[in-house]
């Protein structure tokens, strides 16, 4: 087993040493012919983004791959479907997200699958590896028992209350020294280093040139703060890349007060309207198949007849051609809900896994969604209320306003709401 691990805060240039270790890795071994660098991570968001990077490494070009753990955990599954089969595993289509990586672990586990991906991929990069949750850290441990395994990782970024401290966190410690990042790379502004540093340390965030904490007492009051901002982010010189971010949408806050600056012109001074688009989450094509009034399973025909009733997308036309190929190749009689919902997600993953988002211009996202992603400025809608604990508070809002490289302004719903977690 050779695993190397590297480790740091938000904006400390994790990636960045990951990609550096990666060629002094490939220097002292260079490339066979036929073989690849296998580069993984957990949302497609950050493979579209660690992509882009290895784009830009000398002498790589056409000598990776690069596809986040679920991909990876499918693409084995189908490459060794027969050997799945023979030891009983169930077909792909049957299982979830979950169960299909640990039953690719299993297959990787075994040495002919493994010292096939030994000769194939004999070098394999993992970014965001705190994400991963057991089922998928099972599948990269069974990796680094047959290949060279890099890694990045910060705990402190995992957002999943059930997953503390992250399950890589506890496991590489046992298998290498992980290399600490101790220098911010992202940005100098002092008063964001200092806000972040303060909320890893469990203390309250203090305002400063380049951070503003601002309680809203109204909507409107909201509004025409954000308004402000971007508008004097407007007339700054160049490209200017901002971005709007909230732990959720579904209260309606962010939502409602994006909309009003994007339509609307604000405050005193009427500023704007400034259109703000928001990045595509969970999608409203999904939404619609988990409402469907389904029951039972369901014939062919009545479940054909329930998505051709749905307003028409890309994603409906591919889950309406896989029914009909299951009914047609497969022989397939029945489909239940969970059937029909898993395909749902792989067509919508698949999807978002070839949209390629570009981070110049203004958008609204989730917390999650801008993870390992950086903009010149951030501006965070702080709910009044936030479905964490108190430690949740403050890995979201840290992972919030560590996306800026030069701004960032909290807006907060409610008086009072500062002197709460995570502004205490």
């Amino acid at each position: 087993m050779t695993v190397w691990a590297v480790s740091g805060a938000a904006g400390y240039g994790k990636t960045y040493r990951l990609l550096q270790r990666m060629a002094e890795e490939l220097q002292a071994q260079p490339l066979a012919s036929g073989q690849s660098i296998l580069s993984l991570t957990f949302m497609h968001g950050a493979r579209q983004r660690l992509e882009q990077k290895l784009r830009t490494v000398p002498g790589l070009r056409g000598k990776y791959e690069c596809m986040t753990v679920d991909g990876f955990a499918r693409s084995i599954r189908s490459r060794w479907q027969s050997m799945a089969s023979a030891i009983g595993q169930p077909p792909t289509d049957e299982v979830d997200f979950d169960a299909q990586c640990s039953l690719s672990a299993d297959l990787v586990e075994r040495p002919t699958v493994g010292e096939w991906l030994r000769i194939g991929y004999p070098l394999v990069v993992l970014d965001e590896a705190q994400d991963l949750d057991p089922h998928r850290l099972r599948l990269i441990k069974a990796l680094a028992s047959c290949v060279r395994l890099l890694i990045a990782f910060d705990d402190f970024q995992c957002l999943r209350q059930e997953l503390r401290p992250s399950p890589v966190s506890g496991w590489l410690p046992s298998v290498c020294e992980p290399e600490v990042l101790h220098k911010p790379q992202r940005t100098k502004v002092s008063a964001l280093l200092d806000a972040a540093a303060a909320l890893r340390c469990g203390m309250a965030p203090r305002q400063g040139t380049g951070f503003k904490i601002a309680e809203c007492a109204g909507a409107n009051q909201a509004a025409a703060l954000i308004a402000s901002k971007l508008h004097f982010a407007n007339l700054a010189p160049g490209p200017n890349s901002l971005a709007v971010i909230t732990p959720s949408r579904s209260q309606g806050y962010a939502a409602g007060l994006v909309e009003r600056v994007s339509t609307t012109a604000c405050g005193t001074k009427r500023l704007g309207p400034f259109r703000i688009h928001w990045e595509s989450g969970e999608s409203p094509f999904l939404d619609a198949v988990k409402s469907l009034e389904y029951g039972n399973s369901k014939p062919p025909s009545e479940v054909l007849a329930l998505l051709r009733e749905m307003e028409e997308c890309n994603a409906q036309e591919s889950l309406i051609r896989w029914v009909i190929r299951q009914r047609d190749m497969a022989g397939r009689g029945w489909f239940d809900h969970e059937h029909l919902l898993s395909q749902t997600r792989r067509i919508l993953a698949t999807q978002r896994a070839r949209t390629y988002r570009p981070e110049n211009g203004r958008r609204a996202l989730t917390v999650h969604q801008a993870k390992n992603r950086e903009f010149d400025g951030v501006i965070v809608i702080w709910p009044y209320t936030v479905a964490q604990d108190d430690e949740g508070k403050r890995r979201l809002l840290y992972n919030a306003i560590t996306r800026a490289k030069h701004w960032c302004v909290v807006v907060v719903q409610g008086t009072g709401s500062t002197l709460k977690s995570p502004f205490r």
